[in-house]
């Protein structure tokens, strides 16, 4: 079932797209045309991959709102990304593409984050240069630091309860993005955004859309990995087994009660354990 989603309407400029509600603050701010947000150094550094790969933090408190903006700007040869597309059947997913799939979310009312504005622009000879601009979620923290910080063990009446919502509330939301035919294929919980606000009624959103993508021709594939994704970011000293079997009851009862797809997360899990371990050995030489 779809929900109503939200319609976002837009303005074109060079090498860029604004979300038109969005439009007046952006010119407030002088941000509105592709190098003043490309060469925007202000604000605080939220992620750095590399030199060519960041995510910052800013407001403009100059404007009639004070907006918290997160910019993702990413530079890369095209040339280096063909071949390694081609050598290793890798696919770069780019900004542009975690733009529309903010869109394609926001169509069929599934929460995340408001897409304000996205640019693109090939700089020869070999370079690419695209941005994201979205708009920040007040009070919200990824779901992993919510379960450290509220609900280590051992816990009260009030917390327990409150942890089942919040793994009802997660169970729920995840049916509903694959119901309405998407995968995320980053599902971590530190993927998950949580606003306790009223810790009985929390609200989530699904973030880093960057990867997500429809559901193909085998949809239980792409299903399996997002659900093991979350069984193994789910660290064991704070959710249960009992917690996991009651996330997927509400998920999907039948599934719930089905061996074979229950192995199938589990060993999913492990090949995601296997494939980590792997990484972080490699860094460590």
């Amino acid at each position: 079932m779809r929900s109503s989603g939200v319609e976002i309407h837009f303005i074109f400029r060079r090498h860029m797209i604004i979300n038109r509600e969005f439009e007046l603050a952006l010119r407030e701010g002088n941000l509105d045309n592709f190098d003043a947000l490309m060469n925007l150094e202000k604000g605080s550094i939220v992620k750095q991959k590399d030199k060519n790969r960041s995510t910052i933090c800013f407001s403009l408190p100059q404007t009639k709102r004070n907006y918290l903006f997160y910019l993702k700007k990413y530079r890369f040869s095209w040339i280096k990304e063909f071949f390694k597309n081609c050598l290793f059947l890798f696919r770069t997913y780019s900004l542009q593409h975690e733009w529309k799939n903010l869109l394609a979310f926001k169509k069929v009312a599934l929460p995340t984050m408001t897409p304000i504005a996205v640019g693109w622009r090939r700089r020869f000879p070999f370079w690419d240069e695209s941005f994201l601009l979205t708009l920040g979620i007040p009070g919200v923290r990824p779901l992993d630091k919510v379960l450290s910080d509220y609900f280590s063990l051992p816990l009260d009446s009030i917390r327990i309860k409150q942890k089942r919502i919040l793994i009802k509330n997660l169970a729920q939301l995840t049916r509903r993005m694959h119901h309405n035919g998407f995968r995320h294929q980053d599902f971590y919980l530190c993927h998950i955004l949580v606003d306790q606000t009223n810790p009985d009624h929390p609200l989530l959103y699904i973030a880093d859309l960057h990867r997500a993508k429809k559901l193909g021709f085998f949809p239980t594939q792409g299903i399996i990995k997002d659900l093991a994704a979350l069984n193994y970011s789910a660290p064991a000293n704070l959710i249960s087994r009992t917690d996991r079997l009651r996330f997927l009851r509400e998920y999907d009862l039948i599934l719930a009660k089905n061996p074979a797809f229950i192995r199938a997360i589990i060993k999913k899990t492990a090949q995601i354990r296997f494939h980590n371990e792997k990484k972080r050995n490699k860094r460590c030489y």
